[in-house]
């Protein structure tokens, strides 16, 4: 089989609706051994967030914290801690064993933990934000990057294009040239290189005075250029090559969460769980300052605090406002992004908040919530407002 038939076979044959990633090498029976870290997995100071296993032996764990989150590597018998200093996402693998990640959006660094040798890359100029990091060759890095759009606000994530820089000459170069206006938004998402060095990923655009889903599709750019390959049949994310094989993150019943899915003979085998370059479904964000999961079983009526019915993360304000207009209106509900919610909502994200109202069940709004945004149903939870 052809790569590019199996890209095709993986988008025919798909239909399950999310997306994860690659990191933790799957196994059969999708149950990682007991001693290790599980993506998603709750601990005393947050959550893990990626697993990755090394190429020649170890692993890094990135470890999400209120404020600075911890990168860890364990190599030789010995933990070694990445040089961060910031909100990391996205940590990526090159073939040698280098470690890349966003920090804060502001900056990729790549970092070799045999040799503590670390490159720090400002993001691209006249970009507001970077993320999402997949090494093309060994010093050679692309990365999404967020572009301002005429009447957007600045932090919206109305406009993504793929850049990509060498990493010892610190210079980027556009690979995509996607467009967006006031209404119609591009957002892309994980991207993933080919063997070949052809990078992969997932477009996601909409209308922001439409009231359908956003529209998710798979495209390619290389050398020859950069063109669509299919359509999605819903939302659906990379998760990276095993071999020749690509493989997806899709929402799971069996798991609960994220599920990885390999193209097996028929059909996407479900071949393991858990989310990598997606976030895990089912566990807070620790910068939310809330102990316990998001959906924990609240009281019959809401006497005290402040409780909300949050809908998100969202990947831009249109698509924030195409999903709030499909909700019944309620009294304080409104879009929120980082800057007027920083501990509900990371940079680059949106999210609706409608308020619990005094001596009513939050659990009947959240069920109610679910029931209006169909497709959007795990990304419904209760958190804490600041009185």
């Amino acid at each position: 089989m052809t790569r590019t038939s199996l890209w095709l076979g993986a988008v025919v044959l798909g239909t399950v609706a999310g997306m994860g990633s690659w990191l933790i090498a799957p196994s059969q029976d999708a149950t990682p051994p007991r001693s290790a870290p599980i993506v998603g997995q709750q601990i005393s100071d947050g959550i893990v967030r990626q697993v990755i296993e090394l190429a020649e032996g170890g692993t890094a764990v990135l470890k999400d914290r209120p404020g600075a989150d911890e990168l860890t590597v364990e190599i030789d018998g010995a933990e070694i801690t990445a040089p961060t200093s910031g909100e990391v996402t996205n940590p990526t693998l090159s073939p040698a064993g280098k470690l890349a990640w966003a920090e804060d959006h502001e900056r990729i660094k790549v970092w070799n933990p045999r040799t503590n040798e670390l490159t720090s890359l400002n993001r691209p100029p006249g970009t507001t934000a970077v993320f999402s990091p997949a090494f093309t060759a060994e010093d050679t890095i692309a990365s999404v990057a967020q572009q301002p759009v005429a009447g957007v606000p600045g932090e919206d994530d109305g406009l993504n294009n793929l850049f990509e820089v060498d990493i010892e000459e610190g210079r980027w170069t556009a690979l995509t040239d996607f467009d967006a206006t006031l209404t119609d938004w591009t957002a892309l998402r994980t991207p993933v290189a080919t063997p070949e060095g052809d990078l992969l990923f997932v477009r996601v655009g909409g209308d922001s005075t439409a009231t359908s889903p956003p529209v998710f599709e798979l495209w390619v750019t290389s050398d020859e250029g950069t063109h669509r390959l299919s359509k999605l049949p819903g939302e659906m994310y990379l998760a990276g090559f095993d071999g020749d094989d690509l493989q997806w993150n899709a929402s799971s019943d069996s798991c609960d969460d994220w599920g990885l899915f390999e193209e097996g003979e028929t059909d996407l085998e479900l071949i393991g769980c858990g989310a990598v370059l997606a976030d895990s479904l089912t566990a807070v964000d620790p910068d939310l300052e809330h102990e316990e999961h998001s959906d924990f079983d609240a009281p019959p009526a809401h006497d005290g605090g402040t409780l909300a019915v949050i809908v998100g993360d969202l990947a831009s304000r249109a698509e924030a406002v195409a999903v709030a207009d499909r909700m019944s209106d309620a009294p304080g509900q409104h879009v929120a992004s980082h800057e007027s919610v920083p501990k509900l909502v990371g940079p680059g994200a949106w999210i609706i908040i409608r308020p619990v109202e005094h001596g009513t069940s939050p659990q009947e709004d959240l069920d109610q919530v679910r029931r209006e945004v169909p497709g959007y149903e795990a990304m419904v939870w209760l958190g804490p407002l600041d009185d």
